[in-house]
């Protein structure tokens, strides 16, 4: 009989969470006195994470920042996107688990101890409609990164510690605080005082319901050279949704688009990390996981 054994995932994944997840991506600290943001030649480069390019400490950008940017320039972005291509290839979302910074805020209030919320299903196709509208149609039309003026990630990580910095234009070096609190930044502020209440009562509600760079790293979920199994011996005790921070049934879909190869599933003696090289997985693992997939459904039935 499966069961749920001790591991040491959890404290690994918030290790790499920290560092090099946050600290390794944000680390500019002279910032903090010289009130000048990092403007040398990293910040030309995206990392697979939603960090922001605004951060004072950040010396990389954001992926879904540098699209909008091309988009609303009228530039098909194909570095950005070959980048996005090659991660998803090689681990899937196996980034948003153990290297993003707003993954790291989400999991630790949600260890407040409060009355847990699971949201319904449907919530779980809101990342397709932000990316399409809000990181694609909207830039396309109004030529504005609309995403990243609403994004709370941003309003956490940038917009905050612009105000209470001041720090100063990189390519004027003079201050920029004049304007910067108004309407905008009060929606903004309101945007991420919801988010930060959710995330006591629901495990990651924005990497479910909102974050577009996620959804596009779990559409290779199914095809990259990481994934996930589960084997014959798994008895659908739903452990694995107990302690997965997506809320997923990963006996129903090993490969989800919102799994984000945390790991911590592989606590039970089910579920367990494949690596298919070349791009194909045996045919006869893509059976046996349909037939496993179809025998859960037709139980749940009865």
């Amino acid at each position: 009989m499966p069961g749920i054994k001790n591991s040491k995932i959890p404290l690994l994944q918030r290790l790499s969470q920290i560092f090099p997840g946050t600290l390794g991506q944000n680390f500019y600290f002279p910032a903090l006195w010289k009130k000048v943001p990092y403007g040398g030649w990293g910040k030309g480069l995206c990392v697979p994470t939603l960090n922001c390019y605004g951060c004072p400490l950040a010396v990389s950008s954001c992926p879904i920042g540098q699209l909008q940017h091309f988009i609303g320039i009228g530039f098909f972005p194909f570095l950005i996107v070959g980048t996005i291509a090659g991660f998803g290839l090689m681990l899937g979302r196996f980034f948003c688990g153990w290297f993003c910074p707003f993954g790291l805020v989400q999991d630790l209030l949600y260890k407040i101890k409060s009355t847990k919320v699971r949201i319904p299903k449907w919530l779980t196709y809101g990342p397709y409609i932000f990316l399409v509208v809000l990181v694609i149609l909207v830039p396309l039309f109004t030529h504005t990164p609309w995403f990243c003026k609403l994004c709370p990630q941003g309003t956490l990580q940038a917009g905050i510690p612009w105000v209470l910095w001041n720090p100063a234009d990189v390519y004027t070096n003079t201050p920029m605080f004049g304007g910067m609190v108004g309407t905008m930044f009060i929606i903004k502020i309101i945007i991420l005082g919801g988010f930060l209440v959710s995330f006591v009562f629901i495990k990651r509600p924005f990497c479910r319901i909102v974050c577009p760079l996620g959804i596009i790293l779990g559409l290779f979920n199914r095809i990259s050279m990481m994934r996930m199994a589960v084997d014959e011996k798994c008895t659908t005790c739903m452990s694995c949704r107990d302690i997965c921070p997506m809320g997923i049934d990963i006996f129903e879909e090993p490969n989800a688009v919102h799994c984000i190869r945390c790991l911590r599933c592989t606590a039970c003696d089910a579920v367990h990390v494949t690596w298919i090289f070349g791009g194909r997985e045996p045919v006869s693992m893509i059976k046996k996981q349909f037939d496993r997939r179809r025998e859960i459904k037709e139980a749940a039935k009865y």
